[in-house]
This record gives structure tokens, C-alpha cells and sequence, in this order.
């Protein structure tokens, strides 16, 4: 019998794009083993997890090893109980199985995975399935779904939003019965889950919502979906996951709204006319939730900055002409969005300014913007701290970055053009504690 047994160390530093550094590490294995005589083959590519000083996780890694030799080991059991069946089986015939996996999170308080299972041993077809693992890894435990919430409510929204969301994939070619069976709200029928930034992802296997040859399906259910009252204790496991600059998904705030990753839009209020807009608060469940809904009101035809959706909401600044900002959450269908086309935008020259920080951008004869601008944060009584900026560089798009890259403590700015509008971020190194360029600049006329 021809054996091969091997495992190989490839160590995954990289995060998924938006994923925050963590202070573990995934090292791959990799199993191998294959027979010319028995005809088949093992292909097996799984986690270990470390420290970062190389300490093993012992209950996370052997979750996950037990998983993968279990497989193996039922797969050669079948292989055995076949052997005199496969006389009558084409010569070349080659049972197999192959088990891989994806990291749908990895940061600092959890890992999740999703564990693609594939296998032949001479049916009608192959089989293919996914399971799922989510690891608290301060210590070093499973974390099984129940455990994030504190009553049964949470499988009536998997059910309703589950259901929703299939008959919107699958379209016309859904089968009510196979869709009410298989996300009726029992714990069953949502074994398969992952913690990604977007929301709790569940993945349906053959069989489950439909057909076989309709294949396996995933819906993503946001986590604001799941009202306060269901949330245990350990939720915020899961939905910290979808933290932006360390802040929860649902917060809408000025501070460092300009300063997220992403396309930032803008859109006009499209409510009938003598009709309100409200804005909606960040607290909380909200602005899901009940009591959420604000004073504040827009009117048809007012123009808003809109940098994010959550659920279904959308995240605004609205700059009025005169006075401050008001920012918060607006019902997105209460939009109606600004094609980038339709977007003016003046000369990025100019003097810009925001609050008590300005921004004075002029053009080199080489093609060059430099960027000077000056910021101050004053604290109780004269405690003044300043920050200034005095960069040159050339805008990409509606974009323009300068600073002193590849600095450690170096000061770098992003500048955002978009209509009227100059959104500024930094990344906290342009001056003293507390200084900042992060906001929404207009020009000085």
C-alpha cells in the first residue's frame, strides 16, 4: 500500500480585509494518504491555532483535529465495508474524500470556521457538506450558538429571516415545503453558522431548503436583527465582529464619521413633500429598537452625506447652511441617491474649513496639491494643544492622501472630495492629545 502521511507549517498572519490584529495565529496542516491497492485517497488541510509566542490552544485544536480524524476514520470504514462491491466498479474508480476549511472571522476574541467536507465512496453521486466550528479563544472554548442568547426568540427571527432571504435567492424556483421545513425554528436546522462582521452567516447543505441538485445555499442575518431582550451575556462576542473603528455597527456619530473605510455617497431626502424624515438614534437597540426615533427631521429635496446602511438605515451628516452638523441615522427608502455622475464638485483649491480647523489646498505647476492646515484642541482653562499639516501629493479620483508614510508616529491624512464637501481623516498623529483634521470641510467663499 502506497501511504503518505505528511503535514506541512504555513502560517496565516494576514487578516480578511477589515478584520482587526490578533494575538493568535493560524498554522495549516495538512494530511495526505493515498492507496493504489484500497483505490483511494485522503486529502485533509486544517487549522492549528497558536499563540503568538507558539503556545497551542489544546481545547480549540483538538475540537478541530477530532473533526478532521473522525471523517478520515468513517471514510476507510466505508472503504472496507465496499471492497467486494467495487469488483463490479470501473477499474479507475477512486473513493476520496477531501476536507478543507475557511476563516469567516479571525480577530482578537473569536474564530470562526467553516469546514468544507467532500466525499465519493461509489453512490449515485458525491457528497458534499459544511460544518461549522466557533472558538472563544481567551479561553480557549466552543461557543455553540444557544450560548449567545438568553431565550428561544432568536430561532424565530433565523426562521423568518432565513425564509425571506431563500425565496429572494432562489427566486421562482423555490419550493415552499422545503424552505418551511428547513428553517422552521428549531435548533437543528441552524447547526451551520459563522460569526462575520455582516451578521451571523448560516449555511443550508444539500437536501436541506431544496433539492439536491439545487445545491447548498448561506443567508447572512445582521445582527441588529436580534433585539436586545434575546442577547445573552457572550453576544457581543459575535457582534463585535462587525466593530468599525472600534466602535459598535449601530453608532452613528460625528467624531470620526469621515474617517471609515469605504464609498461615501450622497443622496437627497425623496419623502413626499410636508412629510418628516426623522433622524434616529445609536443607542443601544437602536435605531431598531423602540423610543429611537429623535426630534431632528429633514424635508424633501435636503441634501445629506450618506457613508454606511445598516439594516435599514443609512448613516447621514446633514451640513445646513448655516450652524452645526446633525448626524444620525435616516430610513434608507426615505433616500434617494445621487449618481456619482450627477455629483459637482468645485476645484480641490481653496481654503476649506470645519469648526475650528482649516484646510488650504494649492496646485503646483508639477501636478502636485499641497495640503497645509491647522487644528487646535483646548482643554480646561489655557491647556491649548495645536496639530498642523503640510503635505504635498496628487489626488487618485475624488481622492487625495498625504503624509508621512511608512513612519511609524508619521502624521498621514485622507481628503475625500465629494460635491461641496471635503471629508477629512487622519490617523491621530498630526499634532497634540486629542487633535484631530477628521470632519466634513466646506470651502470659504
Amino acid at each position: 500500500m502506497k501511504k503518505i502521511l505528511f503535514f506541512v507549517l504555513v502560517v496565516f498572519p494576514i487578516l480578511a480585509f477589515g478584520q482587526k490584529e490578533t494575538p493568535f495565529r493560524i498554522v495549516e496542516q495538512k494530511i495526505n494518504e493515498s492507496s493504489e491497492k484500497e483505490k483511494f485517497s485522503i486529502e485533509a488541510t486544517y487549522p492549528k491555532i497558536e499563540t503568538a509566542d507558539g503556545k497551542a490552544l489544546e481545547a480549540v485544536n483538538s475540537a478541530i483535529f477530532m473533526h478532521v480524524d473522525k471523517a478520515i476514520y468513517t471514510f476507510k470504514e466505508a472503504v472496507k465495508e465496499n471492497l467486494e462491491a467495487r469488483e463490479n466498479q470501473p477499474a479507475d474508480m477512486t473513493y476520496e474524500i477531501v476536507i478543507g476549511y475557511e476563516v469567516k472571522q479571525f480577530d482578537e476574541n473569536i474564530l470562526s470556521l467553516l469546514i468544507g467536507n467532500y466525499e465519493f465512496t461509489g453512490g449515485a453521486h458525491p457528497a458534499s457538506w459544511s460544518d461549522s466550528y466557533t472558538f472563544d479563544l481567551k479561553n480557549d472554548a466552543r461557543i455553540y450558538f444557544d450560548a449567545l442568547f438568553q431565550n428561544e426568540g432568536y430561532l424565530n427571527v433565523l426562521s423568518t429571516e432565513s425564509a425571506r432571504l431563500l425565496k429572494e435567492k432562489i427566486g421562482k424556483n423555490a419550493e415552499g415545503y422545503w424552505i418551511e421545513d428547513g428553517t422552521a425554528p428549531e435548533p437543528q436546522n441552524f447547526q451551520v453558522w459563522n460569526i462575520t462582521p455582516e451578521g451571523f452567516l448560516i449555511t443550508f447543505n444539500d437536501y436541506q431548503v431544496a433539492p439536491y441538485v439545487a445545491g447548498s445555499f448561506e443567508v447572512t442575518i445582521p445582527y441588529e436583527k436580534f433585539a436586545t431582550s434575546m442577547r445573552g451575556p457572550k453576544f457581543w462576542l459575535a457582534e463585535q465582529a462587525g466593530y468599525i473603528d472600534g466602535s459598535p455597527a449601530n453608532y452613528c456619530r460625528n467624531g470620526r464619521w469621515a474617517s471609515q473605510d469605504g464609498q461615501y455617497g450622497m443622496a437627497k431626502i425623496s419623502v413626499p413633500a410636508k412629510t418628516r424624515a426623522y433622524f434616529y438614534d445609536d443607542d443601544n437597540d437602536c435605531p431598531n429598537g423602540k423610543n429611537c426615533r429623535r426630534k431632528a427631521y429633514l424635508v424633501q429635496g435636503d441634501e445629506v452625506l450618506v457613508q454606511r446602511e445598516y439594516g435599514d438605515f443609512s448613516c447621514v451628516w446633514y451640513q445646513p447652511a448655516k450652524g452645526s452638523e446633525t448626524v444620525g441615522w435616516i430610513k434608507t427608502n426615505e433616500l434617494t441617491a445621487i449618481a456619482p455622475n450627477l455629483i459637482k464638485s468645485p476645484d480641490w483649491t481653496g481654503v476649506w474649513s470645519d469648526g475650528t480647523s482649516t484646510v488650504t489646498i494649492s496646485r503646483s505647476k508639477t501636478g502636485e496639491y499641497r495640503v497645509v492646515g491647522e487644528s487646535f484642541w483646548q482643554g480646561v482653562g489655557d491647556n491649548i494643544h495645536t496639530g498642523e499639516l503640510d503635505f504635498a501629493g496628487k489626488p487618485e479620483g475624488n481622492t487625495l492622501k498625504v503624509g508621512e508614510f511608512g513612519e511609524e508616529y508619521g502624521c498621514v491624512a485622507r481628503f475625500i472630495k465629494l460635491g461641496r464637501y471635503l471629508l477629512a481623516s487622519d490617523n491621530l498623529m498630526c499634532g497634540g492629545a486629542n487633535v484631530s483634521f477628521n470632519g466634513v470641510y466646506t470651502k470659504r467663499k
